[in-house]
């Protein structure tokens, strides 16, 4: 079975970790740990902590594919 904190640790160096990005031109916004401001345009992103972000991830995206039933780690 997959495992979400191994997972999320390959998300987060993918998205660049806690690197704050606003970019001009960039339609997602404020970007930090790849949660964007458009997606959560009530969240204050700049402040953003890793373990909101891993909330965050587990249950508006791990939880909701049922991420923990994926049998390949590497597909997780």
């Amino acid at each position: 079975m997959a495992n979400f904190n191994s997972a999320l640790q390959k998300l987060l160096i993918e998205e660049g970790g806690s690197k704050y990005t606003e970019t001009k031109g960039d339609k997602g916004g404020a970007t930090k740990y790849g949660i964007s401001q458009k997606a959560f345009p009530d969240l204050d992103i700049k402040n953003l902590t890793e373990s909101q972000a891993a909330e965050i991830y587990k249950r508006e995206y791990w939880d909701k594919i049922k991420g923990d039933l994926i049998l390949s780690e590497k597909v997780a």
